[in-house]
């Protein structure tokens, strides 16, 4: 089985709970999730908070906390707020962008 393969069949195996965590987020932390997936450098932006309807820099800022609080996001990389788990970014991706 290549990687792709191997890529590919973990997404599926995970689809249901990435769903499922998915669902319990609210639209503004989808909004977040979308702007971070697109590599936006500026989430706290108006333009940022306008395109993503983030609402306000301060919304920004809580949901970034409980995105990182859920194991979603870190701003430990060079890149700033990146997802944590590589496959649910790709899952994401697929699905909400």
């Amino acid at each position: 089985m290549n990687s792709q393969n191997q890529f590919d069949n973990f997404s599926d195996v995970n689809s249901e709970t990435y769903r499922t965590q998915c669902g319990s987020l609210t639209e503004a932390q989808i909004g977040l999730l979308r702007a971070i997936a697109n590599g936006e450098p500026q989430l706290s932006s108006a333009e940022t908070i306008r395109k993503y309807r983030l609402r306000s820099s301060a919304a920004v800022n809580k949901n970034r906390l409980s995105l990182r609080n859920s194991d979603l996001i870190d701003n430990s990389s060079k890149e700033g707020w990146a997802f944590l788990d590589p496959i649910f970014k790709a899952w994401f991706r697929q699905n909400y962008l």
